[in-house]
């Protein structure tokens, strides 16, 4: 199943002047994708990379109560993402619409952008250079984690945060190390997947819903530690 997240409406049902944060956990949230009325147009990310990141960082909002819904303080949220550093991380109430919500996402995987709104959207994304020009959605077209949506009219805009494998399944970053030289530690002690696959195992992350918190805040997209746990357990 294709699951997207994006900034909806407020906890009155209104596109403004409503409580600061997510009051029902739907302002900012989760759900099966659906073909809207407008259709949709799609801009997947260059690098598979920074698509994980984006996907990441879209989940973090959508189980961050502190991000809620509202177009008259849609800023809030990239306020608060350059006040606290990652979207996860933001511990007060604010605010954000369908656009600003996308926007922060980008920045946090590392894409610098000016404002934009779902008119907007396509020209100023495709300007950053990090992403593929956009194409129509069809029916046989395989959304993938990371895959940025925005109808093709001025509407609405999602990310994708979970769908199918990426074809090309690897960052067409460019290395910054040669293949013979021995990449330096990270420096924030991350663990590898493997690793950390180990330690949910032994249930040192908890259950679920618990522990999918836990990895995303951290850090880990669950999906992909999940899988390695599969791996592990085969």
């Amino acid at each position: 199943m294709v699951i997207i997240g994006s900034a909806r409406i407020d906890e009155r049902g209104n596109a403004s002047k409503g409580k600061a944060g997510d009051q029902t956990c739907k302002e900012v949230a989760t759900e099966p994708y659906y073909k809207h009325r407008l259709g949709w147009h799609l801009l997947r990310p260059k690098d598979a990379a920074v698509a994980r990141k984006i996907g990441l960082a879209m989940v973090e909002a959508c189980l961050n109560n502190n991000i809620g819904y509202d177009q008259s303080e849609r800023y809030g949220v990239i306020n608060c993402l350059k006040k606290y550093g990652r979207i996860a991380k933001i511990n007060e109430p604010t605010e954000a619409d369908c656009s600003s919500l996308v926007r922060a996402c980008c920045i946090q995987a590392g894409i610098q952008m000016g404002d934009f709104n779902t008119s907007s959207e396509v020209s100023v994304l495709e300007k950053t250079g990090a992403f593929q020009k956009a194409v129509t959605v069809t029916n046989d077209t395989k959304l993938c984690a990371g895959d940025v949506l925005v109808t093709r009219a001025k509407g609405h805009t999602v990310i994708v945060t979970e769908g199918y494998p990426r074809e090309d399944g690897k960052s067409t970053a460019k290395p910054t190390t040669k293949p013979s030289v021995k990449p330096k530690p990270n420096k924030a002690g991350r663990k590898s997947l493997e690793d950390v696959a180990r330690e949910v195992i032994a249930g040192k992350w908890g259950n679920n819903p618990e522990r999918k918190d836990k990895l995303i805040k951290a850090g880990y997209a669950p999906a992909e530690v999940q899988a390695v746990v599969n791996k592990l357990l085969k």
